[in-house]
């Protein structure tokens, strides 16, 4: 089996915090002046199938983001003809959705002063908990990188796992960098407190390939979707620099004197 994940394509939020607010985090579009690195990495994707003899489409997932959607769009743009007159199959998943970030992004819009301070004493109390322990704290009125990994977790056994039960060998994923993150936690066992923070986020439009078999995983980095660039001659390894705790004997205990 393999597994293609990807972050989609810079969205406005990303150029401007505010925008957010304005659309609402699930219907942000992506950044006019950055969406054709979207076809530009579909354009890589027709490489790589071709370099990898893959002769049918994969079976597609997106969030329900309109960013992830719109990338969608311009990855198969870029892919253009390479699987001739054949239709993709494109399934969309809210287990696949962003890491909520709550009211965060609605703070500068609170005209009120006093909601306005409440929300802000209330921000740093999570700011204060996230440095603690940024796992399992949740932003205000928002998810835990937790919570993101737990739905991941339920795609896998579910949907994921029927389709792979039902033969499917290729699926490509365009989704989140918090959801890429926790789609490898989850793969690869990666549970430690300390992980969620080690693991780089993915770039936008950046492409990772797990594949191999049961107990046999490996998962590269094969293009770098900022800057445009091929990875297949030179690949990188997310996870080189993670260990799994379970590795390691447990944490002495500390009895009393």
């Amino acid at each position: 089996m393999r597994i293609i994940l990807s972050r989609h394509a810079r969205s406005l939020g990303q150029a401007h915090s505010g925008n957010y607010a304005k659309y609402g985090d699930s219907r942000v579009p992506l950044d006019p002046g950055h969406a054709h690195l979207a076809i530009k990495c579909g354009e890589f994707l027709s490489e790589y199938f071709n370099q990898t003899a893959t002769k049918k489409w994969p079976l597609v997932w997106t969030s329900q983001f309109t960013r992830a959607q719109q990338t969608w769009g311009g990855y198969r743009q870029g892919i253009g003809d390479y699987f001739g007159a054949a239709q993709p199959t494109w399934h969309i998943d809210p287990r696949l959705n962003e890491q909520s970030f709550g009211a965060l992004p609605y703070l500068d819009d609170i005209k009120n002063p006093m909601r306005r301070f409440l929300a802000k004493s209330f921000a740093k109390v999570s700011q204060a908990l996230y440095v603690n322990d940024p796992f399992s704290s949740s932003p205000l009125m928002g998810e835990a990188p937790r919570q993101t990994l737990i739905n991941v977790q339920n795609f896998i056994d579910g949907s994921f796992t029927r389709d792979a039960v039902e033969g499917i060998d290729d699926v490509l994923i365009i989704s989140h960098g918090a959801v890429m993150k926790a789609f490898i936690m989850n793969w690869f066992h990666l549970y430690d407190l300390d992980t969620w923070k080690a693991l780089d986020t993915p770039g936008n439009c950046d492409v990772y390939v797990i594949e191999g078999e049961p107990k046999d995983w490996s998962v590269r980095k094969i293009y770098d979707g900022e800057t445009a660039t091929g990875l297949l001659d030179n690949p990188i390894n997310p996870i080189a620099h993670i260990t799994k705790p379970t590795d390691f004997n447990p944490p002495p205990l500390i009895l009393p004197q």
